[in-house]
């Protein structure tokens, strides 16, 4: 005897074979994107700055948890002075003097099948000391 898997969403059954329950094609339900992002305050030698750029890792500037699919970073505002990759690497600029540098950035999860697409927009500050 051979069974196929069975989950349930909500009250809506999926046996895993494209149908939602209702006896119509279209897969599993979406849902919210579950996650939640922190910035952090990362801090930056000056003395280092006088000599070449810095970088400032993701985990140093970001706390991001229940996230669904894959994270992406894109700068939205903020200093010139600071540059963001798309996987979350900060970069601050040769020379940059000492101060809070501030980098408004919308985090991106891309989803999962059963999570929808999901951003957040948070503002790291970056202190030069």
């Amino acid at each position: 005897m051979t069974t196929s898997p069975i989950t349930i969403y909500d009250g809506v059954v999926n046996s895993h074979g494209g149908d939602n329950g209702a006896g119509i094609g279209g897969g599993m339900p979406d849902y919210p994107n579950t996650m939640i992002v922190k910035a952090k305050k990362p801090t930056v030698k000056a003395s280092s700055l006088a000599k070449k750029k810095q970088t400032i890792k993701k985990a140093k500037a970001f706390s991001i948890q229940y996230a669904q699919g894959l994270v992406s970073f894109k700068k939205v505002s903020g200093s010139k002075k600071l540059k963001i990759s798309s996987k979350g690497v900060i970069t601050v600029a040769k020379g940059t003097k000492k101060g809070t540098y501030k980098i408004k950035v919308k985090v991106t999860a891309s989803g999962s099948e059963i999570f929808k697409k999901g951003s957040r927009t948070v503002t790291v500050k970056v202190r030069v000391k």
